[in-house]
This record gives C-alpha cells, structure tokens and sequence, in this order.
C-alpha cells in the first residue's frame, strides 16, 4: 500500500514538474497583438495649431 502511495506521488510530481516546464518554456498566447492591440505606441499629434475654417 504505501509503495503504491510513492509510486502515485512520484507521478504527480514529475507530472507537474512537466507542466511547470512547459509553461515556463511557452510564450504567452495573451501578449498577442489580437488581444491588446499594437505593441507600439501611436506617435503623438503635433502641438502645431490646426487650419480653422473661415
């Protein structure tokens, strides 16, 4: 009984010590342009006063 217990423990360790590898390891899916936009940001307008209409 307690070497099934080791046994099933030792699995879930390396299982989780897998998926902490691969999360680690994989880029972010959510950093993507598709949620947040553009990564760079819009230039600022000129501060140059704008034509008035007459």
């Amino acid at each position: 009984m307690v070497k099934q217990l080791i046994v099933f423990l030792i699995i879930i360790a390396l299982t989780v010590a897998v998926m902490v590898y691969y999360h680690v390891n994989t880029e972010s899916p959510f950093d993507g342009e598709a949620f947040f936009g553009p990564k760079e940001r819009p230039t600022e307008p000129s501060p140059a006063p704008q034509n008035k209409r007459p």
